[in-house]
């Protein structure tokens, strides 16, 4: 198979255009890009360079990726409004509880044995 050897092209162009013709089905959808340069069978410097020429390069997947999730979280505030800040999470331990239940004057905990006073 003759390459075309225009510029640094290390593809041919049959491959090219069956790339291309296998891309075109998965329009939009920029891992499944990836995937099908990635099932290729080149040398990694071809597949970076089919990887550049659809826009698929890591640098590329990541920044569609956080514009997908911007766009989602602005979405989401639009429909529900601001976020909440995250309420601060306690810990209670068992032995909180039932000191809280002796000054209560709640139930006695069976466990303890132990039984508030009337």
């Amino acid at each position: 198979m003759r390459e075309n050897r225009v510029g640094n092209a290390r593809v041919s162009p049959a491959i090219m255009q069956m790339v291309a013709k296998q891309v075109r089905r998965c329009a939009g959808r920029p891992r499944a890009v990836c995937q099908i340069i990635d099932q290729q069978w080149l040398d990694e410097e071809a597949k970076q360079e089919l990887r550049e020429t659809f826009h698929v390069t890591d640098a590329e997947l990541l920044r569609q990726e956080r514009e997908a999730a911007m766009e989602a979280r602005r979405r989401t505030r639009e429909r529900y409004g601001a976020p909440m800040p995250a309420l601060e999470t306690v810990r209670v331990t068992h032995a909180d509880l039932a000191a809280q239940q002796d000054q209560d004057g709640d139930l006695a905990d069976p466990a303890s044995g132990h039984t508030p006073a009337a």
